[in-house]
């Protein structure tokens, strides 16, 4: 099993895995068996399906699904760069072992996003790049690509409230589909 040292603390809440500030420790480290946790909430896999016979009164109103928690990748990139650092490379090996084992049905979104430096549309295309770049690792390790859509957000969708944080320049993965 691979393990690794994340670069912000997470702690899990409800569905999800959501980041906080603070240094790596030895307590924060994610594994294989976390990726697929994350993703099998997210999915709400352990859910069965019912069929109610009778009013809408007597059913009631139907569960709404709730939206596919994003799984940050703990990929961070330097200023104005897409290539990947051999710490990313480590933490997408952890990433593509779960998406060709336990995860092997699953598709994904792929996200790249950037800080607030640069203009829109260079940070577009930026993120856009990131993004691909995390696809194509993870197609050489095996992950079909026909199973992961990159897209890029640039910088709109931020993580830190400080929009030139660099924990703003990621990549995260959400899950797109389960066949």
């Amino acid at each position: 099993m691979i393990v690794l040292t994340r670069f912000a603390r997470v702690a899990v809440l409800g569905t999800g895995l959501a980041l906080t500030a603070g240094a790596a420790s030895a307590e924060d480290t994610y594994s294989v068996s976390d990726v697929v946790k994350h993703f099998s909430q997210s999915a709400n896999l352990g859910k069965t399906r019912a069929l109610c016979i009778g009013t809408p009164t007597e059913c009631g109103a139907p569960e709404a699904a709730a939206a596919p928690q994003p799984f940050n990748l703990q990929i961070q990139f330097p200023l104005g760069s897409a290539e990947l650092t051999p710490e990313a490379r480590q933490q997408l090996d952890v990433f593509a072992e779960a998406a060709t084992g336990a995860l092997s049905r699953a598709s994904f979104h792929i996200d790249g996003h950037t800080d607030a430096r640069g203009a829109d549309g260079l940070n577009l295309t930026l993120s856009d790049r990131r993004a691909n770049a995390v696809v194509a690792y993870l197609v050489d390790k095996g992950v079909s690509s026909a199973r992961l859509k990159a897209e890029g957000y640039g910088e709109t969708q931020p993580i830190n409230l400080d929009p030139f944080a660099a924990e703003n320049r990621r990549v995260e993965a959400s899950l797109a589909d389960i066949q």
